[in-house]
């Protein structure tokens, strides 16, 4: 009986161990925003130096909004400090609105305006990763 109760006590341990706090939650159901920056970065760079067709900007446009949107549905269910899903919101809602803007651009075949949107992604993906790495789990 001595064993198994240790066992028992073993398990409980490693699993409060595991438990992530609402924050560390709320980083790893929207850790997808970060990668779509960048990529959305990418696409935009390469489109403007005629790498990539603007089918594939409009393409990769339109998976990261609807990641976007998930998201900021994650964020809004949370309970995470409000300055977190405060901060993630205004970085979901920043990636969508330069999204938006590279997707205007390549459609107008505007090489120059795609630039600012690009920058745009760029910051908000440094800042992203910048929080992801603020919220990080303790390493064991």
């Amino acid at each position: 009986m001595g064993t198994i109760a240790a066992i028992a006590a073993a398990a409980v341990l490693f699993l409060s161990c595991q438990q992530q706090t609402p924050e560390q939650e709320l980083i790893r159901k929207t850790d997808a925003v970060g990668p779509w920056l960048a990529a959305l970065q990418m696409a935009g760079e390469k489109w403007t130096v005629n790498s990539v067709p603007a089918t594939f900007v409009h393409t990769s446009v339109d998976a990261a909004q609807k990641a976007f949107t998930k998201a900021a549905r994650e964020t809004g269910r949370s309970d995470a400090r409000t300055d977190l899903r405060d901060h993630l919101g205004r970085l979901i809602a920043g990636g969508q609105a330069e999204s938006a803007r590279l997707r205007r651009a390549v459609a107008a075949q505007d090489r120059r305006a795609a630039v600012p949107a690009i920058r745009g992604l760029a910051a908000l993906h440094a800042d992203f990763e910048a929080l992801s790495k603020a919220f990080e789990e303790p390493s064991q």
